[in-house]
């Protein structure tokens, strides 16, 4: 992988992040405690898993990536 490739994986990761967890809320107005409670703890390891797994490891192999996003996200408040 390039760094322009995990640019673009790490745009989408960080969207797809964002889309699942502004779930949460229809879920919880919307499913019951037992559905809210099972969908949301996966909605949650999802999320996890994508930034401590996938994020960290592109951010390892990209440290300047890293200081980008960070830069980006502070300015503009997202990447």
């Amino acid at each position: 992988m390039d760094i322009e490739l995990a640019r673009h994986f790490v745009r989408s990761l960080l969207k797809s992040s964002s889309e699942m967890t502004s779930l949460i809320p229809v879920l919880k107005e919307n499913c019951d405690d037992e559905q809210y409670d099972y969908y949301g703890k996966t909605l949650a390891k999802i999320s996890a898993s994508i930034t401590f797994d996938i994020l960290n490891d592109i951010f390892s192999r990209f440290p300047e990536l890293k200081t980008e996003v960070d830069e980006q996200v502070g300015k503009f408040g997202r990447y």
